[in-house]
């Protein structure tokens, strides 16, 4: 099979290689169906992805100039309620005529198409560029946990890339430019990567070395991961038996919330339906 046109890749998609090579092998080269759900309890997993997709949708309503009291009215359940609320206080200082809502950006790196849609991207009076990304997942990862991410390494990397396109009046160096990610669930906790000259340079080799590596594997040698934990959440994981159940995300927030090195990031799920 030829998989040379497969040629775009966001964050999501590495990190799909990252944690598994053969998930990323069935979902986007082989493009196989989701055979199973991925996790359990579907109808709570199901009502989260949507509470998350909803506030998504407010803050940018939000920043897209829409009254905030007329967005309050609109609010229906309550914990979507306590987080925009606690939205509201952290938009405080976020100048919002000078903010990009749900931005696509895409670049070359080398012949390979690198692209990513950006929460909101900031630029404040002194120029500085600040990425902020909304979690609103229960799990509150380490910060090393976060810093290992390949969103936290492609996004301001891009953003250095491509910014004379959308800021034509500002000369940026990649010092002005850092990531936030803010969780609705503990919005008092900071998770703020700077960035710089070096570390921009150290991304680009990763990139470059992570899609050569996709590039120049043929079907059949992508390897399912030695860390059968994130079994319990793939859709796929009866393909490669790895066991017919999915793991109850309800049973593992209280050691994500110590901290643990494992992640799921519930803010990318789609939405599932029950009869899936």
């Amino acid at each position: 099979m030829d998989i040379s046109n497969k040629n775009s890749f966001s964050a999501v998609k590495i990190q799909d290689f990252l944690d598994c090579e053969r998930r990323y092998e069935l979902k986007y080269i082989l493009e196989q169906s989701w055979p199973s759900i991925s996790s359990e309890p579907v109808v709570e997993v199901e009502e989260n992805v949507k509470k998350g997709n909803r506030f998504h949708y407010l803050i940018f309503q939000f920043f897209s100039g829409i009254p905030k009291e007329k967005l309050i009215l609109s609010i229906k359940d309550e914990e979507i309620q306590v987080w925009f609320n606690s939205f509201l206080d952290f938009s405080k200082n976020i100048d919002q005529n000078k903010t990009f809502p749900e931005f696509h950006l895409v670049n070359q790196l080398n012949k390979t198409r690198i692209t990513a849609i950006y929460d909101l991207i900031h630029v404040s009076k002194n120029n500085e560029v600040r990425i902020i990304d909304w979690k609103t997942s229960h799990f509150i990862p380490k910060k090393t946990t976060l810093s290992a991410k390949v969103q936290t390494i492609l996004y301001p990397y891009l953003i250095f890339e491509t910014y004379n396109e959308f800021l034509p009046d500002i000369n940026l160096v990649p010092d002005k430019i850092s990531l936030q990610y803010w969780f609705s669930t503990s919005p008092t906790k900071e998770f703020i990567f700077k960035y710089g000259q070096s570390t921009h340079e150290n991304h680009r080799v990763f990139l470059e070395n992570i899609i050569d590596q996709i590039q120049n594997k043929s079907v059949g040698e992508f390897a399912l991961t030695e860390n059968k934990t994130k079994c319990g959440f793939c859709p796929y994981r009866s393909l490669c038996n790895r066991g017919a159940y999915a793991t109850n995300y309800l049973d593992l927030i209280k050691t994500e919330l110590e901290g643990s090195e494992f992640y799921i990031d519930f803010d990318q799920l789609p939405e599932l339906t029950l009869d899936e």
